[in-house]
């Protein structure tokens, strides 16, 4: 069994749009994310997907499952939630969405970066490698300091993952389609 858990960021600054990631980024990541579930789940039906929000707090939103409609009705739901980002928070509850589970986990964090809240995203980076969860971070290039990327950089290492910048839709929907067709390769 292969499990992927989305962490997406609800955040305030994912209420403005950048190049075609419009009328906001996070409109656009629900749109791909849709496209991309669809690929994935039509291509594999070995297949878990869950979802996890953060903004200040993280929540799971979607327990792991294959079932394409409702994960296309729990994408369609998200919403802006608040102020702050606690990527970090969103990975812990990834883990644990993941804790039960057999075969491969993966976690993608889709993010524009601005980390100031809750555990620091490195920290829960501890937290997934002891859990042998695969951490990838789709960053929105715009916004992103130094300490982000560090972050970012620091996480994808330790899990061996990947990060990944994009700036236009056809890159979102690239990255999230590659990084999710790894799933089960070596």
């Amino acid at each position: 069994m292969l499990n992927l858990v989305y962490v997406i960021d609800t955040s305030l600054s994912m209420k403005r749009g950048v190049s075609d990631l419009v009328p906001t980024k996070l409109e656009a990541v629900k749109e791909t994310l849709t496209i991309v579930t669809s690929k994935i789940l039509s291509n594999n039906e070995k297949i878990k997907i869950g979802g996890v929000v953060f903004y200040g707090y993280a929540y799971p939103i979607l327990p792991l499952t294959n079932d394409n409609i409702k994960i296309i009705k729990t994408l369609s739901r998200l919403r802006i939630l608040g102020e702050g980002s606690a990527p970090g928070d969103g990975l812990i509850e990834a883990v644990k969405l993941m804790r039960r589970s057999a075969g491969e986990k993966k976690a993608i964090i889709i993010t524009d970066g601005g980390f100031n809240k809750g555990i620091p995203l490195n920290i829960a980076a501890l937290y997934a490698w002891n859990s042998r969860v695969i951490v990838d971070i789709v960053a929105i290039s715009g916004r992103l300091k130094d300490v982000d990327h560090y972050y970012m950089d620091k996480t994808t290492r330790m899990c061996s993952g990947k990060k990944v910048l994009v700036n236009k839709k056809s890159e979102l929907i690239k990255a999230l389609l590659e990084l999710s067709s790894h799933l089960g390769n070596p």
